[in-house]
């Protein structure tokens, strides 16, 4: 009985010293994870992968806005491994567009929409003012403002709503082209008030 246990234990010798000799390092379940999801997505040309092990957070920027819309719909957003939680992040290529060129090519089309200014800053980030068209928007909403349902606003005060909040990115109603005040950008003559 004794040399069966033996035998054993120098097989498990072995293998120890095996793994030893291979240099092998065990990773957690989520790098394990991570690696996967290079093998998937590492070799396609439209993405780029990263994986950031201080923040435990896996990017996948797509250069194809039709893949990025569909990889962030099918792959999950975090995958908990116990106590540790991946954070996968799917960023389109137009992350990169300024706001003026993804509120532009957001709104386009929509019969609400004006158009979009964006201003340059001197002493500040550039600001972009998203117009809508000078209308009053109706619809139903079942709260306490109105007791027939009804709610009245302006368009601008929907996108307030709607949108993400985004720095230096102003929601507003075009005047149809009445001049209100004086044009962005322009100093008061002398002798104006």
């Amino acid at each position: 009985m004794g040399k069966k246990g033996n035998k054993g234990m120098k097989k498990e010798n072995e293998v120890i010293e095996l793994v030893e000799e291979s240099k092998l390092n065990i990773a957690p379940p989520w790098i394990q994870f991570a690696n996967e999801l290079v093998a998937m997505f590492g070799n396609d040309p439209e993405i780029q992968t990263d994986y950031n092990n201080d923040t435990v957070t896996f990017t996948l920027r797509v250069a194809n806005s039709i893949k990025a819309d569909a990889l962030t719909k099918i792959l999950p957003t975090e995958k908990e491994f116990g106590n540790v939680v991946l954070k996968i992040n799917v960023v389109p290529a137009n992350e990169l567009e300024t706001a003026a060129t993804l509120y532009r090519n957001a709104l386009n089309g929509n019969p609400a929409f004006a158009y979009v200014f964006p201003v340059e800053g001197v002493f500040t980030n550039p600001v972009t003012y998203v117009a809508f068209r000078r209308r009053i928007i109706q619809y139903y909403n079942d709260d306490l403002g109105d007791p027939h349902g009804n709610k009245t606003t302006l368009c601008q005060e929907l996108a307030k709503d709607i949108f993400t909040k985004q720095d230096g990115v102003f929601f507003c109603t075009d005047t149809d082209g009445e001049k209100i005040g004086r044009e962005l950008g322009t100093w008061p003559e002398k002798g104006e008030q």
